[in-house]
């Protein structure tokens, strides 16, 4: 993430999908992996999908954590 304005602008960005295009989205995020099934989805408010989108959002920005050998 490049700064507190890009953040700004995906907030606000994500604060105007609608359901589908919340669970499009999820369904669609290769990073972090998900395993959301439609019937979890559809129980959650509108405003808890846009978290969980935003949440996902967040993550697929952080670089992979790369998997560290321990040196004996």
């Amino acid at each position: 993430m490049e700064s507190i304005e890009s953040l700004d602008r995906m907030i606000l960005e994500v604060q105007r999908f609608d359901r589908e295009r919340c669970v499009a989205y999820l369904k669609s995020a290769r990073r972090p992996r998900l395993d959301f099934t439609r019937a979890y989805l559809d129980g959650l408010s509108l405003d808890r999908l846009r978290h969980v989108v935003l949440a996902v959002v967040i993550q697929g920005c952080k670089p992979p954590v790369a998997q560290v050998r321990r040196v004996s």
